[in-house]
């Protein structure tokens, strides 16, 4: 499925309120399909699980927004650099499936022959680096994680490489939004959870799920 925050210059659409009841029952849902994600390397599904649990919240009496991102803030993926690694290649592959997708509709938008390749960033590469700060790892460490991984494929980026070191990166500008994951609300999904192994500020870890 299509990141619903992908969309060039797009908005994601406003987060759905659920009753506790279904908000509980979600909950036990988007940590299975993570288990699942976590064992199968399964980047696609994890990135959109990602999203998408930003997007979903409870419907609390007291007005204060609760989204399923926190009850899954302790999950064993999110420490995985295999993982922030495919992730941020399935948002450039959309990306650029996006941009072949508008010429075939628009093909007076097609470069000319020798022109430099193009650099195409969504919304979902936009707050590639947002997410991570969300989910406890530090900002310096996203994005060495972040210049590692395009500099692999620096043959395929070409020039663009670069420039999207830059803009995934944030270099040279403000420091990414955390996405609305406070301190002290992941000092509380840390301790609620009895069987967390994840100590905050996250480390990435590079060993491979069991």
């Amino acid at each position: 499925a299509a990141d619903p925050a992908a969309a060039i210059g797009g908005e994601p659409p406003p987060a759905a309120k659920l009753q506790a009841d279904a908000f509980e029952a979600m909950c036990s849902l988007f940590k299975a399909a993570l288990d699942g994600a976590d064992t199968e390397s399964d980047a696609w599904n994890g990135r959109d699980l990602l999203v998408l649990s930003k997007l979903l919240q409870l419907d609390s009496e007291d007005g204060k927004s609760t989204d399923i991102l926190l009850k899954v803030y302790n999950h064993p993926l999110w420490s995985r650099v295999t993982f922030w690694e495919d992730v941020l290649l399935v948002g450039l592959a959309e990306a650029h499936s996006q941009m072949v997708l508008s010429r075939w509709s628009s093909p007076g938008l097609a470069p000319a022959k020798g022109e430099a390749q193009e650099v195409v960033m969504t919304t979902f590469l936009q707050r590639y680096m947002g997410y991570m700060v969300a989910l406890g790892i530090q900002l310096d460490q996203a994005r060495s994680c972040a210049e590692r991984t395009l500099r692999k494929h620096s043959v395929l980026l070409g020039q663009s490489c670069e420039v999207y070191i830059r803009l995934v990166t944030h270099s040279g500008g403000p420091p990414p939004a955390s996405n609305s994951v406070s301190a002290d609300s992941a000092a509380e999904a840390s301790s609620a959870a009895p069987d967390a192994e994840v100590i905050r500020p996250q480390v990435l870890a590079s060993s491979e799920p069991p």
